[in-house]
């Protein structure tokens, strides 16, 4: 069973799917977040780089809608969403194994120059892209940057992934990925 504190933090990441506010999640949003992050790096549609990264945002889609969709309708409530995380909480080797695959998904859209490092700017776009509070950029960054060097690596992020879901402890830095929790 999720605590509360748990089902606070994956409704906040369910919102953060739900660009359009209308309570589910489903491929539409996924085109909306494609054609923010794309108006932020100037990617032309049609051009490689807008569909290098249409086709990782897609692909993420696809792997969320296979694995928690389960009334296959083509959209994902929070009830759904949650009742999801649940299950992969539950079975560590699940969660590990999906968010694993969608932790590196996440990693290398966020990475938008593939230097393999998240910067402040990075993520502020990663913020922005998906209709959240761009201007909590520097503090979400400054809790998440767990060594301090300025960056987030792949491995902090998959760690900061995996704290997100599965901490119970109110003070966590993972507790930050998406902003406050104040704010949901």
């Amino acid at each position: 069973m999720l605590s509360e504190l748990q089902k606070k933090k994956i409704t906040k990441f369910f919102h953060m799917y739900d660009v359009n506010g209308d309570g589910i999640i489903n491929k539409a949003d996924f085109q909306k977040i494609i054609d923010n992050m794309s108006h932020i790096k100037g990617y032309k549609q049609g051009s490689s780089a807008y569909e290098a990264f249409a086709n990782k945002y897609f692909s993420l889609w696809n792997e969320l809608e296979q694995l928690a969709d389960k009334n296959s309708n083509g959209e994902i409530s929070k009830d759904e969403f949650l009742q999801y995380n649940e299950n992969l909480i539950i079975h560590k080797d699940s969660f590990n194994s999906v968010w694993g695959e969608l932790g590196n998904y996440a990693f290398q859209i966020a990475d938008s120059d593939g230097d393999e490092q998240i910067t402040v700017e990075e993520y502020r776009d990663l913020l922005t892209a998906h209709n959240m509070n761009p201007s909590e950029a520097e503090t979400i960054f400054s809790k998440l940057d767990l060594n301090g060097d300025g960056y987030i690596s792949k491995q902090e992020f998959l760690q900061i992934v995996y704290d997100y879901f599965t901490s119970n402890e109110p003070e966590a830095p993972a507790n930050w990925m998406l902003g406050s929790l104040l704010t949901i």
